[in-house]
């Protein structure tokens, strides 16, 4: 086995349990999510037509790629905090477990200060995680919804001799909302 330090069990213990409660309850709507989808596209089709829906799925389908660069960078960063998270914990332990010699020769400030210095670049780091999540999310989860719909409903006015109306317009939102793009 690799030895490992302290830092890293305890980063482990708080991060991967986490990752496993959440992969355990979203698992159950893997199997049930293309059903969902592909009835919700069934019934956009009919509220607004073939061109129309299609229109929505290619716009879902050119997201992918921005999809892939921001869940690639939030992998990444959040690798690099983990990184200095480690760090930090395993110095901080070591300074624990050490404590009548820091005391001792009265090494509390050096150590501070060195901890201090990881902690600080794991907050540079959290920033940056934080700042490309809500940038990247806000444009996934909030504009992109509001740009599909909008696309969705210039494609149908476009295409069809009927005017949209009130009931196609808020089934088909309650669809997309409901269900594709959840």
């Amino acid at each position: 086995f690799p030895l490992t330090d302290v830092g890293l069990v305890v980063n482990m213990m708080s991060n991967d349990t986490t990752v496993i409660m959440k992969f355990i309850q979203l698992s159950g709507m893997t199997a049930v999510t293309p059903l969902q989808i592909g009835i919700s596209l069934a019934l956009i089709h009919r509220q607004v037509g073939t061109v129309s829906t299609w229109v929505g799925v290619a716009f879902l389908v050119l997201l992918l790629p921005f999809n892939g660069v921001v869940f690639s960078t939030v992998a990444r960063l959040r690798r690099r905090v983990l990184k200095f998270q480690d760090a930090r914990v395993k110095m901080t332990n070591d300074v624990l477990a050490g404590i009548r010699i820091v005391k001792f020769y009265a090494w509390e400030r050096p150590f501070g200060e060195e901890i201090e210095a990881v902690r600080e670049e794991e907050l540079r780091a959290l920033t940056s995680l934080t700042l490309v999540m809500l940038v990247g999310f806000s444009a996934i989860l909030f504009a992109a919804p509001i740009v599909q719909i909008m696309l969705v409903f210039a494609t149908f006015t476009l295409t069809q001799e009927e005017p949209l109306s009130a009931s196609v317009a808020f089934t088909t939102v309650a669809l997309f909302v409901s269900t594709v793009l959840r």
